[in-house]
């Protein structure tokens, strides 16, 4: 499940993205691909999705529009041994509300699949180290500029579902659920 940032947040990112990507030999995710993952699966039965988007509907359906800005570069699990650059997601707490509600509805239709995976922290996944990065690279990454962008609404969920590919996870959307009053993103 995710939240899509949308294409003018990916257009106003891309030209610092790309210049990073220049700049950095690490395992960069597609600008086409960036998301907010709000809780991720594995994999799910067939026979279990009509309960799965039956759980989504009801958590979009509680909660309404929020707004999302770019906030500062982050690492996971952290900056002494990071494994992944991240970009923070700020919403003044609207995304972990949305996450804890999808962890619910799945929870209750779902019992006993797709368990959540510890504390939602909402970020866009932009790179993967492939090695440590040098003392130097952090650092950069750290003195880097914020990527701007204008505050972007959200009016849905998606589910997502990704493809393991050489190049990198594959994430096609299988389907939309609007949030209260919104129209379908």
């Amino acid at each position: 499940m995710a939240v899509d940032p949308g294409e003018r947040f990916r257009a106003e990112v891309s030209p610092c993205l790309d210049a990073w990507r220049a700049r950095w030999d690490f395992g960069w995710v597609r600008t086409e691909q960036l998301h907010v993952t709000l809780r991720f699966l594995g994999e799910w039965p067939p026979s279990r999705l009509d309960d799965l988007q039956a759980a989504l509907a009801a958590a979009a359906g509680e909660t309404p529009p929020l707004c999302m800005n770019a906030g500062g570069l982050d690492a996971f699990p952290g900056w002494r041994r990071p494994r992944v650059l991240v970009l923070q997601m700020e919403s003044g707490g609207a995304l972990e509300e949305l996450a804890a509600r999808v962890d619910g509805a799945v929870a209750r239709r779902c019992p006993g699949l797709g368990a959540a995976a510890g504390s939602f922290r909402a970020h866009l996944t932009l790179a993967r180290f492939r090695d440590p990065p040098t003392p130097a690279e952090l650092d950069a990454l750290r003195r880097a500029p914020p990527l701007r962008a204008a505050t972007i609404a959200v009016t849905g969920i998606r589910l997502v579902q990704s493809t393991l590919a050489p190049g990198g996870a594959l994430h096609a959307t299988r389907a939309v659920f609007p949030l209260a009053g919104a129209a379908a993103p």
